[in-house]
């Protein structure tokens, strides 16, 4: 069983020097400056452009927020489940009440996760039809 795990975080060390040793690109965009001043291709004077005159409610643009940090937390906690139910599905060793403990904790998260997702979208839809 040691093995096992010695050999996932092996696995997993290996996967994040790879992944991180890969080269990015990336641009830089000056917020600050004005989009009068010959930036009007940027994509920040864009988004701007697009959302003047957009009948904004504050009280949906918080809502929103709010769901999606809600979304971020549940999404970060089921992540978390995840592993740890299927690190003990690994390390129970053949006894049959772990197995099912383990693979219960893996679906719970998992629909845990599909109804985050639904909840969203619907609450999204909702608010985009208050706009």
């Amino acid at each position: 069983m040691r093995s096992i795990i010695v050999r996932l975080f092996t696995l997993t060390a290996l996967l994040t020097a790879l992944l991180a040793a890969m080269p990015s690109t990336s641009s830089a965009v000056n917020v600050f400056q004005p989009c009068t001043q010959g930036a009007d291709a940027s994509a920040v004077c864009t988004d701007v452009k697009s959302q003047k005159g957009a009948n904004t409610n504050p009280v949906v643009g918080f809502i929103k927020v709010i769901i999606h940090v809600v979304a971020l937390v549940v999404g970060i906690a089921s992540v978390i489940i995840i592993v740890v139910s299927g690190l003990r599905l690994v390390s129970s060793a053949g006894d049959a009440q772990a197995a099912a403990s383990a693979r219960n904790g893996v679906m719970y998260a998992a629909v845990g996760i599909i109804i985050v997702i639904l909840s969203e979208a619907l609450v999204a839809f909702v608010l985009n039809r208050l706009q």
